[in-house]
């Protein structure tokens, strides 16, 4: 199923360029899940898809490869602080990865996962200028950071 997530951001991520004509390195494609991360790097290499990982925080110079490359740009939250994108495609905010599960006893354990799942999406879709797109497994279901803006129609369950 994680592959299955990672293609279809690439073709979300095509169609969004297509509809709006952002240039693909204007596209941010941001992972909340190692795994996926890493699916995606296998995907882009096998699939011979145009993309740039960033792998350190703020990486300018990466994002300029990807528009000289013309580019998809994919990273992870703990990344992309300092960059700017015309539009920032998150996925795996679903539930059980954002926030993590935890086996912890502790309240305080527990609340700390869902403080740093807030701050990594806050991260994430500060990143956007114009349009975020939330992707998850449908198997999964959404983040239960999700509930309060699906619930109140401030984000859009497209899936329906």
């Amino acid at each position: 199923e994680d592959n299955d997530l990672v293609a279809g951001a690439f073709r979300y991520a095509d169609r969004l360029k297509d509809e709006t004509g952002f240039a693909r390195s204007e596209i941010l494609i941001c992972f909340f899940d190692e795994k996926l991360f890493a699916v995606a790097k296998q995907l882009a290499e096998f699939e011979n898809k145009p993309a740039e990982f960033i792998q350190k925080r703020g990486d300018t110079e990466l994002v300029e490869k990807a528009v000289k490359n013309q580019s998809y740009v994919l990273g992870m939250p703990d990344y992309v602080g300092g960059l700017e994108f015309s539009a920032v495609l998150l996925v795996g905010v679903d539930e059980g990865r954002v926030p993590a599960n935890s086996s912890a006893l502790w309240d305080e354990s527990k609340a700390y996962l869902s403080y740093v799942a807030h701050n990594r999406l806050y991260v994430a879709i500060t990143r956007a200028k114009y349009r975020i797109l939330v992707i998850g497994s449908r198997t999964l279901g959404p983040s239960p950071i999700l509930t309060h803006a699906l619930s109140n129609d401030i984000l859009i369950d497209v899936s329906k």
